[in-house]
């Protein structure tokens, strides 16, 4: 009888060990260095790809979902433009993929197209802020790309 209960006893405190180490790992945040989930306030700036003069800078906020969904709010003029959907995927380390489009409206409201923007993000080591570069396709009505633009952008997450 004492054999089964200091077999239990041990089974017991090893369990609660284990479970004390994961807690202490995620309120110490090491896992967040690899998430992305979560809504980030972000800044950028629209530049030329071919000279690198700045076209216009933004403010965006960033909300990446589980499971790979995302949306973004932002624009260097937002009454011009819709909120953007998109998808993200994780690239490995610290590095992601996302894919933001959004709709694109003339000045009197009438539909001008769409606006695409592809992002290589990286995450830093604390997990809690990113850099990106974009590529931005620009598209007319029937869809027809009409222009290109890059930018960089920051985030830190929003906590």
């Amino acid at each position: 009888m004492k054999k089964i209960s200091l077999k239990a006893i041990s089974i017991a405190a090893i369990a609660l060990m284990l479970a004390l180490t994961a807690t202490q790992s995620s309120a110490s945040g090491q896992g967040k260095a690899r998430k992305i989930e979560g809504t980030w306030r972000t800044s950028g700036t629209v530049i030329n790809c071919q000279t690198g003069a700045t076209i216009a800078s933004f403010l965006g906020l960033n909300t990446f979902m589980q499971g790979g969904s995302m949306f973004a709010t932002g624009a260097s003029n937002p009454a011009l433009t819709s909120t953007g959907y998109g998808v993200w995927e994780h690239a490995g380390g610290p590095n992601f993929t996302n894919t933001i489009v959004s709709f694109r409206f003339n000045a009197d409201g009438s539909f001008a197209g769409t606006q695409k923007v592809t992002r290589q993000i990286e995450l830093d080591a604390s997990g809690d802020q990113f850099s990106s570069t974009n590529s931005l396709e620009i598209a007319d009505p029937t869809g027809n790309v009409i222009a290109t633009r890059c930018s960089t952008e920051t985030g830190h997450r929003l906590e």
